[in-house]
């Protein structure tokens, strides 16, 4: 269970303030287990098919609710419609039940989520689950990295998400990947001075259109926030002033 599957409606309904939510406990196993599983299958084919039993969902459920992790209950009516798991800033599952889609069920899970982890959250959903993708975007959660599958159980591409409350922690994670960015076009402006150094011509006027564009389409699929024109325009920016680095440190060598 490594993704979250969320309330897939854009407005919250009048009966969401009828809405219960509390700590779950050892009793509620029975009605969260048969809410879970009747959800993780009408998830499909948002979501990949399950790749556990009902029996071994129940019991992984009920170490939920005997458990460390924290484990929320919603309920309607005095019926089971959502649960939330939070384990340290990891919103581990959120699920809203089948038909309860719409109602903004999801949308409070994650209010809570935040009130109880103000220094943020973060989480992994399938990258096919475009309802719960989109209303994590809504609450604020960002994209931050995407995987082909290869470690989640079942083998299917998913995206981190963050939510960060506070600005001056968002200003903070700016600046440790400006710190990252730094270094790393420091050390692309060293390499392409040393190929400079072995091509027959170099500079500017040894430009490989070809693989320039290569590299632009490898990045952009790489960083969907940014669309490929923008990153064409930055890599145009970064291959220019890096041929301009190399040039004059070649120029040094000869000197």
């Amino acid at each position: 269970m490594t993704s979250t599957d969320g309330d897939a409606g854009m407005e919250r309904s009048d009966g969401v303030a009828d809405l219960v939510v509390r700590l779950g406990v050892p009793d509620d196993l029975d009605a969260v287990a048969a809410m879970f599983s009747e959800t993780r299958l009408a998830a499909v084919p948002m979501m990949p098919p399950p790749v556990h039993t009902p029996d071994e969902d129940r019991a992984f459920l009920s170490d939920q609710l005997h458990g460390d992790r924290e484990a929320w209950v919603a309920e309607l009516d005095g019926e089971v419609v959502g649960l939330l798991l939070l384990e340290d800033d990891w919103v581990h599952s959120l699920y809203v039940a089948a038909g309860r889609t719409g109602q903004g069920i999801g949308t409070v899970l994650l209010d809570l989520a935040k009130g109880v982890r103000p220094d943020g959250l973060q989480l992994w959903v399938f990258e096919s689950n475009t309802d719960a993708r989109r209303l994590y975007e809504r609450e604020g959660f960002v994209a931050v990295e995407r995987t082909d599958g290869a470690g989640n159980e079942e083998k299917a591409p998913d995206v981190r998400m963050v939510w960060r409350g506070d600005l001056a922690e968002l200003r903070g994670r700016i600046d440790e990947v400006d710190d990252r960015l730094a270094d790393l076009l420091n050390e692309r402006a060293a390499l392409t001075a040393e190929v400079q150094r072995r091509k027959t011509v170099p500079g500017h006027a040894g430009r490989d259109a070809e693989r320039e564009a290569e590299i632009v389409a490898r990045m952009a699929a790489r960083t969907p926030n940014l669309g490929p024109e923008r990153v064409a325009a930055i890599m145009h920016t970064v291959i220019a002033v890096s041929l301009d680095a190399a040039g004059d440190a070649v120029d040094a060598d000869r000197r």
